[in-house]
């Protein structure tokens, strides 16, 4: 199979993305995926970079990115949360 037939559309069907609050250059969808216009050191590029998230604590999926003012780990659950509901209640 070739790497072409492997790789995931910048967009899926019914997907909606909105930009992730208090952040620069990142999005998040419906589904749950993240993307950047992050571009390295240059600053903001034109098209965006779908994110690979990583395991963290307890299994869940966390995204490295700079977060108010700051690097931080995040979970996929809480940046949906964010980006789609408002903070978490006290």
């Amino acid at each position: 199979m070739a790497a072409a037939d492997k790789t995931i559309p910048i967009q899926l069907d019914g997907e909606i993305w909105r930009k992730l609050p208090d952040t620069d250059g990142y999005e998040v969808s419906t589904m749950g995926r993240v993307r950047s216009y992050q571009n390295g050191r240059h600053g903001l590029g034109r098209v965006p970079v779908v994110l690979v998230g990583g395991a963290c604590n307890k299994g869940y999926i966390c995204f490295k990115i700079k977060y108010l003012d700051r690097r931080r780990t995040v979970t996929r659950c809480k940046l949906v949360l964010l980006t789609f509901i408002g903070p978490a209640p006290e």
